[in-house]
């Protein structure tokens, strides 16, 4: 009805009882509960304003009733990727294109009402591919999801992505009769697409982020952590050896399937090409110790090398190239002399 109660309108005819009518937030849905079941206990019930598409949401044990819809997105939308928001998780600098099994972020609204930060694993010990009632699909392939929040999901792609512009999409409430699906974003699939993460939250500062082989401190100024866990922060010296994390650096050997915790080392291929330069400095074949998958992470990179003996103090720029692909020009790792 109205506010003043004219304009009365019956939105259910039942036999059964309805009780606890509660709208949505945005005055699109109400939620109800109703003794509709032959055993004559509660379940929880959803339908439009107009009292259409009626749906079951529960049909459980006992009874559920009185329920609260709340949440900090529209229920009456549907979720929507940004233009140009499905990038490469490396963030900054932007990359725009992904490659199969790299670790990707999507941007954009009404994800998801929850906020997860700790991936779900499968009954195969993979990462699952729904994470608060969320999935992704890649030219129509389910992703593994590390993380949903209502306006961001970081995903990984999976390995049968093809080559070649794929749509992406965004499903909320995935395999449940409220799925609602975004409209399609695309993107370009590439052999691979390497970049470098940083620090955050200091993501803006450049430093990729990067530990000391020995130790595992990590490299960066003076201060930047103080209280780390492995000891405060430091930049490198000629000499060291320090591993550098990342994403999208192509196949390895031996492979892995999509979400996988890879269970020991897996170096990219010969294939690759892969060289590396350390501010300005091509490193030596006997100084790029491993590049490949990081043991237990799902599509995480690591580098590991040894600063050059002709690395110059202050910030120095760090490049792989893999397939001809190199990380964005930008991130530094910071060197001092011991």
């Amino acid at each position: 009805m109205n506010s003043d109660g004219s304009g009365q309108n019956n939105l259910t005819n039942d036999p059964s009882t309805d009780w606890f009518a509660q709208w949505s937030p945005d005055g699109t849905r109400i939620a109800f509960s109703s003794d509709r079941r032959v055993d004559g206990a509660l379940d929880l019930y959803l339908m439009d304003g107009r009292g259409n598409g009626v749906t079951a949401l529960t049909a459980m044990e006992g009874s559920e009733f009185g329920p609260q819809l709340s949440g900090n997105f529209s229920f009456g939308r549907p979720p929507s990727i940004s233009p140009g928001g499905v990038v490469l998780s490396n963030l900054l600098p932007t990359v725009n294109t992904i490659s199969p099994l790299s670790i990707i972020s999507l941007f954009g609204l009404d994800f998801s009402a929850e906020m997860i930060a700790v991936p779900n694993l499968d009954a195969e010990g993979r990462v699952d591919t729904i994470l608060g009632g969320t999935c992704v699909e890649i030219d129509g392939v389910r992703a593994p999801i590390y993380a949903i929040f209502p306006t961001q999901a970081n995903i990984q792609t999976p390995a049968e992505a093809p080559l070649g512009p794929v749509g992406v999409v965004v499903i909320r409430d995935c395999d449940t009769p409220l799925a609602s699906r975004s409209p399609v974003e695309m993107v370009t699939v590439e052999e691979a697409t390497p970049g470098f993460f940083l620090f955050a939250p200091r993501a803006v500062d450049g430093f990729i982020a990067a530990r000391f082989h020995e130790g595992a401190a990590p490299v960066a100024p003076v201060g930047v952590f103080p209280n780390d866990s492995f000891g405060p922060s430091r930049p490198a010296h000629p000499g060291e050896i320090i591993v550098l994390y990342g994403t999208g650096w192509g196949e390895t050997e031996p492979s892995f399937a999509t979400g996988e915790l890879p269970g020991g080392a897996a170096a990219v291929l010969e294939s690759a090409n892969p060289t590396v330069t350390f501010g300005g400095i091509q490193l030596a074949l006997a100084d790029v110790f491993y590049i490949g998958v990081t043991p237990g992470n799902a599509g995480l990179f690591q580098l590991a090398i040894r600063v050059p003996a002709a690395a110059q103090p202050g910030n120095n720029q760090v490049v792989l190239t893999v397939y001809g692909k190199s990380t964005p020009i930008g991130p530094v790792v910071p060197v001092a002399l011991p």
